[in-house]
C-alpha cells in the first residue's frame, strides 16, 4: 500500500510511482525509528524531494543484535523499470560519533570512472536522494533524541542501503558501461516517477556523453537501439564500450551533447 501516488482514473492512463532514491530514504527512515525507540511500525511517512508527502508500507522491519534492518518494495508504477518491486533495504546501527553516515552495501553500484556526480569510489546514491535519506533520518534523531539509549557507544546513527538482487538487476541498465559496479544506482531528483519520461532517456543519452568525454574518448557512436549497437561494434571493434550510446529517438540530443563536450567524431549506426 502505498499513498499520495497518481493513480489511473482511466485504463489508458499511465500510474506514478516512486524512485530508488525516494524508497531508500524510507527505508532508511523506518530503521532509524526502530532504533531510536524499540517500536515496529507498520507504515512510515517521508517528505520526497520535491516536498510533497510519502506514505510507505514496511515490507521488512527487522531487529538484530547489531542495528535494525528495514526494507520497502520499490512501486515504479506503469514506468518500464527493471527496479519495480525490487526490495530498497536499510540497516541502521549505532556508532560512537556525533552525526549520521551514509554507505552503500550489497546490490548498490560503486563508482569506478570519473564522470559522473559522484566521486570515484563512492557508492552510487545521487546527491539529491542521499540529502533526502540524510534528512529524514536527521528528523527521526530529532524528534526521538530524548528515548534513546543513553550509552557513550551511541552518539550517532550509520546507515548502509542495501538491495540484495540489485547486481542482477543492474544488468538491464547502462550502469556497468558507465563505471557503475556492483549494483543499481539510488536514484531520483524528485522523488517520484513519471511513466515513460522521455525527459529522463534524454538525459541518459547527455550523460553518457559526457562519461565518454570524461574518460578521454573522442569518438562516440550513436545507435538506434540494441541490434544497430551490436552492428556498430563489430564495425568499430577498436572502440572502448563507453562509446557506444544507445541514443534512439534521441539523435539530435546525442549530436548536441557531442557538439557541447567537444567530441571530435560521431558516428551514427542506424
Amino acid at each position: 500500500m502505498v499513498t499520495k501516488v497518481k493513480r489511473s482514473k482511466k485504463r489508458s492512463d499511465l500510474r506514478s510511482g516512486f524512485t530508488t532514491g525516494a524508497c531508500a530514504a524510507a527505508a532508511s527512515r523506518a530503521a532509524a525509528h526502530t532504533l531510536l525507540t524499540g517500536l515496529l511500525p507498520s507504515f512510515v511517512t517521508i517528505t520526497l524531494p520535491n516536498l510533497e508527502s510519502a506514505t510507505f508500507a514496511i515490507a521488512r522491519l527487522e531487529v538484530h543484535a547489531e542495528g535494525v534492518l528495514a526494507g520497502i518494495i520499490k512501486d515504479a508504477g506503469d514506468d518500464p523499470d527493471c527496479t519495480h518491486d525490487a526490495e530498497i533495504q536499510c540497516f541502521a546501527r549505532w556508532r560512537d560519533q556525533a552525526g549520521i553516515s551514509l554507505d552503500g552495501g550489497i546490490g548498490v553500484a560503486r563508482v569506478t570512472l570519473p564522470g559522473l556526480e559522484l566521486p570515484v569510489g563512492q557508492p552510487a546514491i545521487n546527491p539529491v536522494p542521499r540529502a533526502n535519506i540524510l534528512d529524514m533520518v536527521q528528523l527521526e534523531w530529532n524528534l526521538n533524541v530524548d528515548t534513546k539509549p543513553s550509552n557513550g557507544c551511541q552518539q550517532g546513527i550509520a546507515l548502509e542501503i542495501r538491495v540484495p538482487d540489485g547486481e542482477e538487476r543492474a544488468k538491464e541498465t547502462i550502469g556497468p558501461r558507465l563505471g557503475l559496479i556492483g549494483g543499481i544506482s539510488i536514484l531520483g531528483t524528485r522523488g517520484t516517477v513519471k511513466p515513460y519520461s522521455t525527459s529522463a532517456f534524454s538525459a541518459s543519452v547527455r550523460q553518457s556523453v559526457q562519461i565518454a568525454n570524461a574518460n578521454q574518448q573522442n569518438h562516440v557512436v550513436l545507435t538506434t537501439g540494441s541490434r544497430s549497437e551490436n552492428s556498430a561494434m563489430a564495425m568499430l571493434p577498436h572502440l572502448d564500450g563507453i562509446c557506444f550510446i544507445q541514443a534512439g529517438d534521441f539523435v539530435g540530443v546525442g549530436l548536441r551533447a557531442s557538439k557541447r563536450y567537444q567530441v571530435q567524431t560521431v558516428t551514427v549506426v542506424a
